[in-house]
């Protein structure tokens, strides 16, 4: 009876890690079902069934959506102060609720939504806040083109524990802060910050028929290893997320295998960009190659077809 209830507990705690509060039980395209996704007063009932300090050791990663107000969301984050990963796809500002996740190593968001980007004070301090002093990987939603601006960036280049940061580009942002090339070169190269790997996906691509964004950069920063570019986004958010939750692999892990082997140069140095959203350096290495052959093969063809015109010439005359 006694491993029956440790199994049980296990089981009820494995169910919890990882869940999806949001207004409507209408499923997120792109999710794995095995995912747990509830109500709001559906969170509810599991916490009076359960009991706040099980859902506080519990749950670990958890994505809030669609129309959570303001209370909603603190709420729930006080109830899951263990949670390690959040990601939050809402407009709400809810100024102060990471404080409510002294756990929190991972982190995608619009930062506009938890400090007043707009008060140079906040800003100024935003790498000092004990909030994000353990995030490791942080990536920013460009939600609006004033939500995160050149300033906030550069803070968020110097949190204490960070490892790998993300943002979309968009031409105006980058024309705007031309700079951040220079600012995120030194956090690479700073040997006294953790901070490895900077990457800029292009979500405006999935939106636009044209061409990907050429990025206006440092030759210096587009050679350096940690800087990756996925020039056509990286698949659906929702499955990226759901993977990782899941223990699989998501576009950091695909950045770092990407850096990995540009640092040992299995890549070209010069090679910054992942082309395929699911982003596997084998795979588009085994395309590049594929269309090599191909080139050389039409090429070939070309020349014997010249052959021919001019044998056909010669007999002609």
């Amino acid at each position: 009876m006694l491993v029956a209830g440790r199994v049980k507990e296990w089981v009820e705690h494995l169910a919890c890690h990882t869940m999806i509060v949001t207004s409507s039980l209408s499923h997120i395209d792109f999710i794995s079902q095995t995912i747990r996704q509830i109500t709001r007063p559906g969170f509810d009932r599991l916490a009076q069934r359960k009991g706040t300090a099980f859902l506080a050791a519990a749950v670990k990663s958890i994505l809030l959506s669609y129309e959570l107000s303001k209370d909603d969301i603190r709420e729930i984050l006080t109830i899951c102060s263990g949670i390690e990963e959040f990601i939050i796809y809402s407009g709400v500002r809810v100024y102060g609720a990471l404080d409510l996740l002294p756990k929190l190593r991972r982190l995608r968001c619009s930062i506009g939504q938890f400090f007043d980007i707009y008060d140079p004070d906040v800003v100024a301090g935003l790498s000092a806040q004990p909030s994000l002093a353990n995030v490791t990987h942080l990536e920013l939603f460009l939600v609006g083109l004033h939500d995160e601006p050149f300033p906030v960036w550069i803070q968020a280049l110097s949190l204490p524990a960070l490892t790998h940061f993300a943002t979309s580009s968009h031409a105006l942002i980058l024309e705007k802060y031309p700079d951040l090339n220079e600012a995120v070169l030194d956090a690479l190269t700073d040997p006294e910050r953790p901070f490895a790997i900077f990457v800029v996906v292009d979500y405006m691509m999935l939106l636009q028929d044209e061409s990907p964004l050429k990025l206006k950069l440092d030759k210096k920063l587009s050679a350096h290893p940690g800087f990756v570019h996925f020039s056509h986004g990286r698949g659906a958010w929702a499955t990226d997320w759901s993977n990782h939750t899941l223990g699989g692999d998501d576009f950091w892990s695909y950045a770092d295998e990407f850096a990995r082997k540009r640092r040992s140069g299995e890549l070209p140095k010069d090679k910054f960009e992942l082309l395929d959203p699911s982003a596997i350096p084998e795979a588009e290495a085994e395309a590049e190659a594929e269309a090599e052959v191909e080139a050389e093969a039409e090429a070939t063809e070309e020349d014997d077809e010249d052959e021919i015109l001019v044998e056909e010439s010669d007999t002609d005359l």
